[in-house]
Order: C-alpha cells, then sequence, then structure tokens
C-alpha cells in the first residue's frame, strides 16, 4: 500500500471518528417546558415550567419540507408524528401550521423552530357527544432548548 493511499485511510477514519463523536442522537434532543401563552413559549423565558421526564427530537428533511416529531417520556420514545403544512429553510429553521378535522375533533396549532429554539401552541376541540355535553377544549404553549 503505498503511502497515498495509507493517507486518505487514515483521513476517512478520522473523519468518521469525528463524525460519530459529532452526533449523539442524545445530544439531540430538546428538554420540553410548559409555557403560560405563545408569547413566552416563543422567548423560552424563565416563567416556562420544565417538564422533568418530558423531551423532544426533531428528524427534519430540508429537500422535502418534511419534519417528524419524536416524543421522549422517562427516556424512552412515546411516540412520533410527521408534522404538517410545513415550510423548511433548514435543520434550525422552520415552521409547520397544521388545521385539520377528523371525526368531529379539530386540531390546529404552529410548531416552529427559529435558530434552533423550538416552541408550539396547539388546541384541540371535540364536538360534543350529547346535548348535555360541551366537548373538550384544550389549548398549550411549549417550548423546548
Amino acid at each position: 500500500m503505498n503511502n497515498s493511499v495509507k493517507h486518505i485511510a487514515a483521513a476517512a477514519l478520522i473523519l468518521n471518528a469525528t463524525l460519530a463523536l459529532a452526533w449523539n442522537p442524545l445530544n439531540s434532543k430538546l428538554q420540553m417546558y410548559e409555557c403560560k401563552n405563545l408569547h413566552a413559549a416563543m422567548k423560552c423565558d424563565s416563567s416556562c415550567k420544565r417538564l422533568d421526564d418530558a423531551k423532544v427530537e426533531f428528524k427534519v428533511n430540508v429537500d422535502k419540507s418534511f419534519v417528524t416529531l419524536i416524543r421522549y417520556e422517562d427516556g424512552n420514545q412515546a411516540g412520533s408524528r410527521p408534522l404538517e403544512g410545513c415550510k423548511v429553510i433548514d435543520t434550525n429553521n422552520w415552521s409547520c401550521e397544521e388545521d385539520s378535522t377528523i371525526a368531529s375533533t379539530y386540531r390546529g396549532g404552529t410548531y416552529a423552530m427559529t435558530n434552533g429554539q423550538y416552541y408550539q401552541w396547539t388546541v384541540l376541540r371535540t364536538a360534543p357527544k350529547l346535548k348535555t355535553d360541551k366537548g373538550l377544549y384544550s389549548e398549550g404553549s411549549y417550548c423546548a432548548k
């Protein structure tokens, strides 16, 4: 094996080792916080309360403007789903607007990452099932860092 091949092989090994150390799935998970409103979530300030057992991670496909949200609870994956209506600039800057009704349940919200800071505002509303039932309405604001 000549010296140039050895140098290329050594460089490839160093590059692979560097990438393996730099990309750590544990470092890609963001800590979730519950906020009082969307404004606080966008700032992810001290008024937002840490959700100790909740983390979130995102898989972003820039070329297809596709974002998958992955939730973790107590260190275990608790669920994942693709977000709808996404506009992706890069992995640290994207936004998704959801607005859907499925079987009398409305789900809407904003999910966004701006300069690596994540925030979301969601609303869930179900139609009343009986005349005495008012249905369900919930709204939430969250951030992650």
